[in-house]
């Protein structure tokens, strides 16, 4: 949730390139297509611990 919050108070679109942030692509290891929407969908291998009701109120900009 921290991350979703940093990027939504900075205004980073969700299309932004990962290269574009190092402190979530260090040294350049990400791919240059890679965008933060795509890092924020992966949940492989992740337990739900948050309800989709919290994310969809931080993507509205609910506090």
């Amino acid at each position: 949730m921290a991350l979703v919050r940093t990027l939504r108070d900075d205004r980073v679109p969700q299309r932004t390139p990962v290269v574009e942030l190092p402190d979530l692509a260090p040294a350049g290891r990400a791919g240059a297509s890679l965008t933060v929407e795509q890092i924020l969908g992966q949940v492989s291998g992740l337990r739900e611990s948050v309800d989709a009701a919290t994310v969809k109120a931080c993507s509205e900009g609910a506090r």
